[in-house]
Parts: C-alpha cells; sequence; structure tokens
C-alpha cells in the first residue's frame, strides 16, 4: 500500500464496528514511520472515541505523543469544549454582529448564540481540522470520522458554515453601509476580524476538501450483507461531493482452512458477498485485510494491519454450502410488550448487531402479539433498516407485517413542516423599519439544514407517534449520537422555551401565533417524555455488544452514561460468539470469544443474553424469524 507523503487530510470512515479506528490507527502509523520529518496527528472526531483503546493508550482533548513517535501524536476532539473555546474567544465579534440586526435586539441572539446547539459540537470538529492544517500545527491529520451516516453530515457542514457566515455578512455589511452613509466613516472591528478569518478558513477547507494531492478518504467494511450496501452509498456520496478516494478497504477477510467446513463456509460466504464491490469504480483501489489471530491493540500488534494487507482480488466461490444453526438456549430477553414497555432502545457500538438484533426483536413481538402495533424506527443517518428487513423504508411507517411497520427517520422530512412555519413567519412579518434584505438573508439559512437536524427530527417523531403504537423500537445511533440523542430532551426544552419567550417580547411583528401555539404543544410532549424516559416501566434500553476488547472497553462507558440518565439496563445481548472447534483457526478465535464473555461476566452486573455466531447473516422476515428464535425462544 502506498500513500503519498505530501498527504495533508486522510478521512477514515465506514459503516460502524467495521474497524476504521483500527485502520485510522495503522494509517497514521505507516505515515509517521515513512515521512519522519512529517507531523503526523491522529483525530477522533467520532464521539465515541475508540482510538484509546486501539492505542492503549489515555488520549485526550491534547496531542498525546504516540510511544516514541516524535512525529504521531493523538488527539480526542472534546467537541463540546471545542464548542465552549470557540464561544469564548469570538463572543465579542459575534455580539457586534448581532447588534446589526433589525429584526431582534442584540440580546436576543446572543441569547441563541449561547444555547446549546445539538449537533454544532460537530461543526466545532470541521473547525477543529481546518485550524489544524491551515496554522500549520502538524503537516497531516488521519480523521477517524464517526459512522458513514453521520460522517456524511459532517462532511457536509461546511455548507452550513458559508450559509451562517452569509447571514453575519449580511447583517455587518448592512452597518458597514450606514455608519459610512451617517457617519462618514467605518472603523474595522473584532467583527471584521472574525469573517475575515472564518471566510479564509472554509475557503482553504473547501480546496482541501477536493483537491486529490492533499486528501484522500479510505472506506472501511466487512464481508457483510449490511455493510456493502452502506459502503456503496457513502462512496456514491464521496463521488457527488468531489471528495478523492484513497482506496476501499475489506477488514477481517478470512483465510480459509479447506478441512473446516466452518472456516469454508464463512470463507465462501464473505467472497460472495463481496462481489458487488467489484462493480464499482475500477479507479479506487480496494484492498483486504485478513481476519487476525490476536485483536490488533497497541502499537506492536497494530503494525501487523497494513503488514498483512493486500490488494483484493475476485475468487470463486460455491452457492451451495450450508452450515446447521446451532441450537438456541432456554434462556432469552423478556417479552416487552407483556411488561408494558412502550419505548425500546437498542443501543450499542457501531457493527455489534443493533440494527438486526432490533429487527428480529421487532418480528418477533408482533407475531407473538398480532393484536399489538409495533413500529421500528432507524434513527441512525446511515439508515440499514431496509436492508435488514430486505425491503425499502422511507420517511413515512411502511408496512412491513400485518401489525408491523417500519419507518427510516428522514430529518428534512421530519422537519418540512417547521421549516414551512419558519418561512411563513418570515414572510408575514411587520416589516416596518424592518430590512427586507434581513428577512431574505435568514431565509437564505433554512435552506441549508443545521447540525443536530437528525436527533431533533428522531426526538420529534417518538412524540408525535407515541400514542399511534403499542410498542416503538428505536434502531438507534452508535453509542456517541445515541448519548447525544438522549440528552436531546434538556437542549431542546430550553431551545423551546427561548423561542416562546422571543415570541412573547415581539409578538408585534407576528402575524398569528399558530407557530407559538406549535412550541407550546411541543414543550409539553417534551416534558411528558422526559419523566417517561426513566419510568422503567414505559422505556427500556438494549446494549448489543460483540466478543471484542474494543466494544466491551465501550460498553462498559455506555452503561456508565446510561446509568447516570436513570435508564440502566436489565439486559445485554452479546453477540457473534463462535463455538469451541476443533480447527486451529476457529479455535483460537473461540477461545479469544470466551475470554471476551467470561470479561464480559465478571464486570458487567446486567443479565446477558449470549447470541453464537450464525452462519450466515439475518436478511430479510425469514432470516430475522431465526435470529430473534435465539434473542427470545419460545
Amino acid at each position: 500500500m502506498q500513500l503519498p507523503e505530501q498527504i495533508q487530510l486522510l478521512l477514515v470512515s465506514g459503516k460502524g464496528g467495521v474497524g476504521k479506528s483500527t485502520t485510522a490507527a495503522a494509517l497514521a502509523q505507516h505515515l509517521a514511520h515513512i515521512a519522519p520529518d512529517r507531523r503526523v496527528w491522529l483525530v477522533s472526531a467520532d464521539p465515541a472515541h475508540s482510538i484509546a483503546d486501539v492505542l492503549a493508550l489515555r488520549v485526550g482533548s491534547t496531542a498525546t505523543q504516540v510511544g516514541d513517535h516524535a512525529n504521531w501524536s493523538a488527539l480526542a476532539l472534546d467537541a463540546e469544549a471545542e464548542l465552549r473555546a470557540f464561544r469564548a474567544q469570538y463572543q465579542e465579534a459575534v455580539s457586534q454582529i448581532a447588534e446589526h440586526s433589525s429584526i431582534f435586539e442584540g440580546a436576543d441572539l446572543m441569547g441563541l448564540w449561547n444555547l446549546t446547539w445539538p449537533g454544532f459540537d460537530e461543526v466545532m470538529a470541521v473547525v477543529r481540522v481546518s485550524q489544524l492544517l491551515l496554522t500549520q500545527q502538524c503537516e497531516t491529520v488521519v480523521l477517524d470520522m464517526a459512522p458513514t451516516g453521520h460522517a456524511m453530515r459532517l462532511l457536509e457542514y461546511p455548507d452550513f458554515i458559508e450559509r451562517l457566515l452569509g447571514v453575519f455578512e449580511s447583517l455587518h455589511s448592512k452597518h458597514q453601509q450606514l455608519s459610512q452613509r451617517f457617519g462618514g466613516s467605518y472603523t474595522p472591528g473584532a467583527s471584521d476580524e472574525f469573517l475575515a478569518e472564518f471566510t479564509r478558513l472554509l475557503k482553504g477547507l473547501r480546496e482541501l476538501l477536493v483537491d486529490p494531492a492533499r486528501t484522500q478518504a479510505w472506506v472501511v467494511l466487512l464481508a457483510e450483507e449490511l455493510s456493502i450496501p452502506e459502503t456503496s452509498r457513502f462512496l456514491t456520496f464521496l463521488q457527488a461531493a468531489q471528495i478523492p478516494v484513497g482506496g476501499v478497504v475489506v477488514n477481517q477477510v478470512l483465510t480459509p482452512n479447506p478441512d473446516c467446513p466452518q472456516c469454508l463456509t464463512w470463507q465462501q460466504r464473505q467472497q460472495m458477498r463481496l462481489q458487488p464491490l467489484f462493480a464499482l469504480d475500477q479507479t479506487i483501489p480496494r484492498w483486504q485485510i485478513p481476519l487476525l489471530s490476536e485483536e490488533p491493540i497497541g502499537e506492536e500488534r497494530l503494525r501487523q494491519v497494513l503488514a498483512k494487507c493486500q490488494p483484493l482480488r475476485p475468487s470463486t466461490y460455491s452457492q451451495n454450502l450450508d452450515l446447521p444453526y446451532p441450537p438456541t438456549s432456554g434462556a432469552g430477553l423478556p417479552d416487552y410488550l407483556d411488561l408494558g414497555c412502550q419505548l425500546l432502545l437498542v443501543a450499542g457500538k457501531g457493527g455489534v448487531g443493533k440494527t438486526t438484533t432490533a429487527a428480529a426483536i421487532a418480528l418477533t413481538l408482533s407475531q407473538r402479539h398480532p393484536e399489538k402495533r409495533v413500529l421500528i424506527v432507524s434513527i441512525d443517518p446511515a439508515h440499514s433498516l431496509g436492508d435488514s428487513f430486505a425491503q425499502p423504508l422511507s420517511a413515512q411507517p411502511q408496512p412491513i407485517t400485518t401489525n408491523l411497520w417500519g419507518q427510516e427517520v428522514e430529518p428534512e422530512t421530519t422537519l418540512a413542516g417547521v421549516i414551512a412555519s419558519l418561512r411563513a413567519v418570515l414572510d408575514g412579518l411587520n416589516r416596518d423599519n424592518l430590512s427586507i434584505e434581513e428577512v431574505q438573508t435568514w431565509q437564505y439559512l433554512l435552506d441549508q439544514p443545521p447540525p443536530g437536524l437528525d436527533e431533533m427530527a428522531a426526538l420529534l417523531n417518538v412524540i408525535n407517534s407515541g400514542s399511534t403504537w403499542d410498542l416503538i423500537v428505536l434502531d438507534t445511533a452508535p453509542t456517541g449520537h445515541l448519548l447525544r440523542f438522549l440528552h436531546l430532551p434538556e437542549a431542546l426544552e430550553a431551545w423551546l422555551t427561548y423561542l416562546l419567550r422571543l415570541w412573547v417580547k415581539h409578538r408585534n411583528l407576528f402575524s398569528d401565533s399558530v407557530l407559538a401555539d406549535q412550541f407550546r404543544t411541543w414543550r409539553k410532549q417534551l416534558l411528558q417524555l422526559k419523566k417517561d424516559l426513566i419510568r422503567p416501566e414505559f422505556t427500556t434500553v438494549l446494549p448489543v455488544l460483540t466478543p471484542e476488547t474494543t466494544v466491551l472497553q465501550e460498553t462498559a462507558r455506555l452503561l456508565t452514561e446510561l446509568t447516570a440518565l436513570q435508564l440502566t439496563p436489565q439486559h445485554l445481548v452479546i453477540n457473534r460468539i463462535l463455538p469451541p472447534s476443533s480447527c486451529p483457526q476457529c479455535q483460537t478465535i473461540a477461545h479469544r470469544h470466551q475470554h471476551s464473555l467470561n470479561q464480559a461476566q465478571a464486570q458487567f452486573p446486567q443479565t446477558l443474553m449470549p447470541v453464537p455466531f450464525l452462519p450466515t447473516l439475518p436478511v430479510g422476515c425469514a432470516g430475522l424469524v431465526i435470529y430473534g428464535s435465539y434473542l427470545m425462544p419460545e
């Protein structure tokens, strides 16, 4: 594998749980080795932050040198801290700009500035990485991004920043013109410096992202049914965004033992799943990393990742290899409908099988309770739920069976009514003494969805749908973004309270109270949801994990956060446990899995629900019924 020594930005993403953090760390290690005169920073923008687990090193919000490498550092962005620092640094500049509004008072807009902006922490990640490179604090950044859905959102944020700057510049330009017209001159201040700095930063970032000599995106995946279509969608996005792709890496490719039926079947099914990759753009390099006997944790083992990386080539396979399914156990998860549960959140690190688990539970419960109405909702922007059921889903609930519906929340669709209402409010403003140009400027900002829209849309979807269904099963985003979603009710309540106060203060500007009435309704529903979320008879959280060290570490952090939110789970699903085998390769993996299972049993007080490694990933209702029999046996 050849990497340009002068590369400035490597973007590493993929479906959750495919080994993107490991691949990012291995790429950073390699670049630091081949270019000892260049400072290489491995930066995590994934709120779950797995690079510390991969490096077996304490990594925080300040750059930490990795081992003996003077030119290799690691940094886990604390996006909230970045946002606080950003506010403190530019408070004066933004305050000056806010004073130039003809619609609202400066204090009104500064109140908006100081609210918690869901998702805006990720905008700060974009800003921070840009500053690192453009101020030459390092020569190369290897960015370990969030899984594909949120990575796509992150890469769209420059558009939002550009629109926000457009609003600021419009307000500022109007003030500058008035000062020159009536005062005869204009003296530049902090606001001018702020706008100039961020205009320069945005221009540099846009040029960087599309320059193949300086930027490459690397996409990591597994040879699994759900990983392939998600990868294809991400590559299509990168192509449309004109972000150059450096390579596609298939991780954990099995080298089969021809005398082991399990190995042979596993390998053959991997090859069958990988066939669509060879129909993609032939100019994109494809690589494979073998399934390693030891988890690549720490510097020494990490070197094996790229050392054993080889070009991916088509291979023949048989479609007639089948293995019997292992027997089900007598124990299982509770019947959540019998318990009266109305909201089930299936959580966990990406790639552990939470979408499949959520789908199987929803299908199983709907079959056992034909009189009940069950809705399964994906709030992960990557949206693998339709892939899991092998049928297209949309922003509106779609029937899967007679009493089971599926939905993939699309923020633009869910909030289309809100955006339309905001436009109508702006159109209907009492425009005496108002700047028409400023009204048009705020309308322009509405054309670009703000950060955090995914979580906000998902939350409003739950609020609006609650009374329609006997049970809502949420297929959540991976750990970091799930935790942000669970903190969202508090943030959204503050927003609604602020907007209502703003409406009361400036009610003479508005032609009617329709939007304010909607805000009041949402606030009332939100307060009820906050109470329901911590009622164990209403809400249940079910974490899913796999028997791997980094997954156990992230699960431990998730359980700590859930307990603090009064959402302590009672059960854990530990997925894909390989049984003992006479095959040396399979037995090595089985031994590792058993060790992780023992560790989980000792570490977590919850009831563990082990699920064996299955011959094929369950897809479609028929496959999900089989998987459901392991989760909830009769």
